[in-house]
C-alpha cells in the first residue's frame, strides 16, 4: 500500500513485548483518542504490546502504549494494524490533539 506522507503520521514502532526486535517505522493511517490503524513493512502479531512515538499538529507523543488487536497484510505485503491505546491519560492527552487538529482551519492540499 502506498501511502502519502503528507497525509499520515509517521510513527517510530518498538516492540515492547520482544525485546530483540529493532525498532521500525511506519505511518498512522487513521488516528482517534481511543487507538489507531497503523501501517508499516515489519512483521506485527495479533496480540502484542507495541510503543509509540510520533507527533501531531506539533505535540510529541512518546511511550504510547497500545495493543494490537488485529493486523491484516495488504496486497503490498505491508503489516496493518489495529491499535488500542492502553491508558488512559494517553487517550485524553492524543484526543485533546486530535480535537485541535479538526477544529483548526488547515487548508485541504488534497
Amino acid at each position: 500500500m502506498r501511502v502519502d506522507a503528507a497525509r499520515f503520521v509517521p510513527v517510530l514502532i518498538l516492540f515492547a513485548d520482544d525485546a530483540s526486535r529493532a525498532e521500525t517505522w511506519g505511518r498512522l493511517l487513521s488516528l482517534s483518542p481511543e487507538g489507531a490503524r497503523l501501517i508499516c513493512r515489519a512483521p506485527i502479531s495479533d496480540g502484542s504490546l507495541l510503543l509509540l512515538e510520533f507527533e501531531v499538529f506539533g505535540d510529541a507523543f512518546k511511550g504510547i502504549e497500545a495493543a494490537v488487536t488485529g493486523v491484516s497484510i495488504d496486497p503490498d505485503g505491508y503489516s496493518v494494524a489495529v491499535l488500542n491505546f492502553k491508558k488512559t491519560t494517553d487517550r485524553l492527552v492524543i484526543g485533546r490533539a486530535v480535537r485541535r487538529v479538526v477544529a483548526s482551519d488547515l487548508p485541504d492540499t488534497r
